[in-house]
């Protein structure tokens, strides 16, 4: 059986993705987008700005009369995976590489392809990326600027952490967890830590409260952004209760949620283990055997 709370994921390290220009950001990064080789990132002085794929930074434009470098090397490889011929990757700038540009160019459908990759529009990254925070559209770059902030698509680059006010004993490291996002996709995490957030005071019947900030990482983040989650908790059974389908369940605007009855009626409920589908359910007017709407 499970529980539900909410929780917030949010990105554990990033990168300030910079630029070696300058120019006034006229689209600016779309927060939450997947960034892989080839992909635009943003687009400065209305021209993409495009992500390719390597340890080396760039430092320089790429023309004709530049000297060899490992950076070319890195350009043509990447020219090459994306499908446009770069000729021998050795990092030399020659014709073949000169043409594979154009070609990439045309790609991108830029208006004036001239077979050089002017500074600043490309950025290198060890891995894709997912974008967490933009520079907005209408901002003037200069070189060093940064276009956008990003983090690693892999697990490792999303923590989620969500806060309980429950014994600290049921929540251990190594504790599988459920994340669900809004379209319903669930994604597995492990809980990592936890630590005490806030400790209430003495009641009147000598019990005290506390809540505790628990942090999980997620198995594979490749399909998560940052951003507000629901987390399914393992828990004990629940036995002689009614349960509805967890999809009947309806937010209200006063807050909490409710259920429709196939009559038309909404019955305000309180929800309590959520397990395989299913959740446990009580309000006033809710009987065994009643019918509820399910969307599909």
């Amino acid at each position: 059986m499970n529980e539900t709370t909410t929780g917030e994921l949010a990105a554990s390290s990033t990168t300030e993705l910079t630029t070696i220009g300058s120019g006034t950001i006229t689209t600016a990064s779309t927060i939450g987008a997947t960034v892989d080789r080839g992909g635009v990132l943003a687009r400065v002085d209305d021209r993409p700005v495009v992500v390719m794929i390597g340890d080396e930074p760039v430092w320089r434009a790429f023309t004709a009369d530049m000297t060899d470098g490992t950076d070319v090397e890195q350009l043509e490889a990447n020219l090459d995976a994306l499908g446009f011929d770069p000729g021998d990757i050795d990092g030399t700038f020659d014709s073949d590489t000169e043409s594979a540009i154009e070609d990439w160019e045309d790609s991108l459908e830029i208006s004036d392809p001239d077979g050089t990759v002017d500074a600043g529009q490309i950025i290198f990254v060890k891995a894709p990326v997912q974008v967490t925070d933009a520079t907005a559209a209408g901002t003037r770059l200069s070189a060093g600027d940064t276009v956008a902030t990003v983090r690693s698509i892999d697990g490792s680059g999303l923590s989620l952490t969500f806060t309980v006010a429950e014994d600290a004993e049921r929540y251990q490291p190594g504790q599988p967890v459920t994340i669900v996002t809004t379209d319903a996709a669930t994604h597995p995490a492990t809980i990592l830590a936890f630590t005490r957030a806030a400790s209430g005071g003495q009641g009147g019947g000598g019990s005290s409260s506390a809540s505790y900030t628990v942090t999980a990482v997620p198995a594979d983040a490749t399909n998560l952004a940052p951003g507000p989650v629901s987390v399914e908790i393992p828990t004990e059974s629940a036995t002689d209760v009614l349960a509805v389908p967890s999809r009947a369940l309806v937010a209200v605007l006063e807050g909490g949620q409710a259920v429709q009855l196939a009559s038309g009626d909404y019955v305000a409920v309180e929800v309590g283990v959520f397990a395989d589908g299913w959740v446990e359910v009580s309000g006033e007017g809710l009987k065994e055997g009643a019918k509820v709407v399910v969307p599909t």
